[in-house]
């Protein structure tokens, strides 16, 4: 976001729907897809842009119900929102048009299953994770589950039943990948998060302490990988071998990153890094069950 009221209608909407991030939360459930389809065709267009459109959705509430503490952090109180581009109702309005685009393409192009799924992950995510971040700083325990979600959808959407264990062990490792995720962020952003007035980690523990569970739940994330393999959602020697190197590389990677030098810069790597992780798994799985 430019650091400046200079932008027009679409782009405030682009950055009210964080449309950057929603990408790889479409992503996600076209995994899913794949990973029960096993073929790659049109019929994955419509649920997969449900998808993107339903995150881009909840995002834009997210700012709605966040205007105040937005207007206070550094790193987003250049959102519409807080420099006034869109009032409350008009980014509501947005808000609303993208929730229902998204679920008329979930209806159409899936199952009533794939569309309860995401509208269950906007409640979640708007109704219980966005109030309980005002309460506690373990938030992002219930709110992880909102990357857990996405991969379900897609599964669904191409026919799937919610609880067979190939599914269940992507869905898993989305939700722990949230925790290590949100805490890399929260490292490079501690002081601009305590601005917020919202109960954050770095009043609970020291910064070391924070580098030291980041790094457990890098560790963790790495050990759910595995299960992908023992679910089958990836499998064969070579793509097994695959994903044990990356989930070394990453836990090298992210220790030398969060303890050899304690700058930004390795932060910003560390982020990075455990991006790159989740992009790789994404493609492996996907191409694992194309070829």
């Amino acid at each position: 976001m430019p650091k400046n009221s200079n932008y027009g209608s679409l782009s405030a909407i682009f950055h009210l729907g964080k449309f950057s991030i929603s990408t790889p939360i479409a992503a996600s459930a076209l995994t899913g897809y794949v990973l029960f389809a096993n073929h790659l065709t049109v019929s994955a267009i419509l649920p997969v842009t449900g998808v993107f459109f339903l995150a881009s959705g909840a995002s834009a509430l997210n700012q709605v119900q966040e205007k105040l503490t937005d207007s206070k952090m550094e790193r987003t109180r250049y959102r519409p929102l807080p420099i006034g581009k869109l009032t409350r109702f008009q980014a509501f309005l947005v808000a609303l048009a993208l929730i229902l685009i998204g679920s008329a393409l979930l209806l159409y192009g899936s199952r009533l299953l794939s569309l309860a799924l995401g509208l269950i992950t906007i409640i979640w995510y708007n109704g219980i994770y966005t109030p309980l971040k005002r309460v506690s700083a373990f938030a992002v325990f219930p709110g992880s589950m909102v990357g857990a979600l996405p991969p379900l959808i897609g599964w669904t959407a191409a026919g799937g039943p919610i609880a067979e264990p190939m599914i269940l062990s992507l869905a898993f490792f989305f939700f722990i990948v949230q925790v290590p995720h949100f805490w890399i962020i929260l490292l490079r952003n501690s002081a601009d998060y305590e601005k917020s007035g919202m109960p954050v980690l770095t009043k609970v523990f020291s910064e070391m302490q924070i580098r030291r569970l980041t790094m457990t739940w890098i560790i963790i994330t790495a050990l759910s990988s595995v299960l992908l393999t023992l679910g089958h959602a990836v499998y064969g020697f070579f793509p097994v071998s695959i994903v044990l190197i990356l989930s070394v590389a990453l836990i090298v990677l992210i220790r030398k990153f969060l303890f050899e030098e304690k700058t930004r810069r390795n932060i910003n790597l560390a982020f990075a890094s455990l991006n790159f992780y989740v992009l790789s798994m994404m493609i492996l799985v996907i191409l694992n069950n194309l070829l």
